[in-house]
């Protein structure tokens, strides 16, 4: 099953969002990947939604790993809220270590 979610590519603002969070979730792992962000402005915060894949044997607990990303982004400021869902990255590489 193939789903896609409405992203927004065109808003400049959340561009820079996305690229600010895409290098603090690299800067924890490389090996972590971002994917399904968007944005939801309140009048109080703004909400930053999206999900981080990681290897299936990565040692950090799920609730570490959010913890550290959530910090990093209200450095950056007090206002964002990361909504974060871990997923696991159950694809195989074993055909590419084959060439």
């Amino acid at each position: 099953v193939i789903h896609l979610d409405p992203v927004i590519t065109d808003d400049e603002e959340i561009n820079e969002l996305r690229s600010m969070t895409d290098e603090i979730v690299k800067s924890i792992d490389e090996r972590l990947t971002m994917h399904d962000f968007r944005v939801v402005k309140g009048e109080t915060h703004t909400n930053l939604i999206f999900d981080v894949v990681v290897p299936v044997d990565y040692d950090i607990k799920s609730s570490k790993l959010v913890s550290m990303i959530e910090k990093e982004i209200r450095n950056k400021d007090e206002t964002y809220f990361a909504v974060i869902t871990i997923d696991k990255n159950y694809v195989s590489t074993y055909m590419n270590d084959l060439k």
